[in-house]
C-alpha cells in the first residue's frame, strides 16, 4: 500500500510538473515573435525560466526537446547595438536562459558541449556583468560535472583572475583553487600572485586598482 501511494504521489507530481512546464513555455514563446505588443509580463518570464531551471534537475523527464530549443532561442539571441531595444529580448531573461539551459547541461553531456564554446565566447565578449557573471558560474558547474573539459577551459577560467570584477575573479579563483587540490590542474606560480592581487582588492575597485 505505502509503494502504491508513493507511486500514487509521484505521478500526481509530474504531472503537476509537466503542467508547469507547459505553462512556462506559452509564457516565454512569445519573446520569440519579437513584437513587444504580445510579449507577457518580463517578471513572469523571469519565474518561468527559474521553474524551467529547478524542475529540470527534479523531473529531468519533463525537460522536452521542444524546452530545450526554447532555451536555446533566448540564449543564441545577441542583442547588437542596431537593434531595436522595444523588440530586443532584455539581459535579464538572457541571463536566466543561461541558468536554465546550463543546468539541463548538467543531465546531458551531448547539450553541454554545445553550450562550452557559447559560454566561453560569452564571458570573453560580453560587456554586461549579470551574463558573465552567470557564464562563469555555468561553466564552473559544467567543468565539475564533466571535468574531461578542464584542460580547454581552464586557461579561460584562468584569465578571469584578472577580470574587473570582482565577483568574476573570486568565482575564478574558487574554481581552480579546487581543481587544484583535487589534482585536476596544475598551475604555474604566477597564477597565485594573480590570486593574491585579486583577492586584495575591494568589490568596487577593479584589478587596475589593485596592481
Amino acid at each position: 500500500m505505502k509503494l502504491k501511494s508513493t507511486l500514487d504521489q509521484t505521478k500526481i507530481f509530474t504531472e503537476f510538473a509537466n503542467k508547469l512546464i507547459k505553462n512556462s513555455m506559452d509564457t516565454l514563446t512569445p519573446f520569440l515573435s519579437r513584437k513587444k505588443e504580445t510579449w507577457p509580463d518580463e517578471e513572469l518570464a523571469g519565474i518561468s525560466l527559474a521553474l524551467i531551471r529547478e524542475f529540470c534537475q527534479i523531473i529531468p523527464l519533463s525537460i522536452t526537446q521542444n524546452v530545450t530549443v526554447l532555451l536555446k532561442s533566448f540564449v543564441y539571441t545577441r542583442n547588437s547595438k542596431d537593434s531595436d531595444s522595444s523588440t530586443a529580448i532584455s539581459t535579464f531573461l538572457r541571463a536566466h536562459a543561461f541558468v536554465a539551459l546550463g543546468k539541463m547541461c548538467l543531465q546531458d553531456e551531448t547539450l553541454s558541449r554545445e553550450l562550452f564554446p557559447l559560454l566561453a565566447k560569452e564571458l570573453t565578449t560580453s560587456k554586461e556583468d549579470v551574463l558573465r557573471n552567470n557564464a562563469i558560474l555555468i561553466l564552473i558547474e559544467m567543468l565539475r560535472r564533466y571535468p574531461s573539459y578542464t584542460d580547454k577551459y581552464i586557461p579561460l577560467i584562468s584569465s578571469c583572475v584578472k577580470d574587473m570584477r570582482y565577483i568574476i575573479r573570486y568565482q575564478s579563483i574558487s574554481l581552480i583553487t579546487n581543481f587544484m587540490q583535487q589534482d585536476f590542474v596544475k598551475l604555474e606560480n604566477n597564477f597565485w600572485l594573480y590570486c593574491l592581487l585579486s583577492t586584495i582588492a575591494d568589490e568596487k575597485g577593479g584589478y587596475s586598482r589593485a596592481r
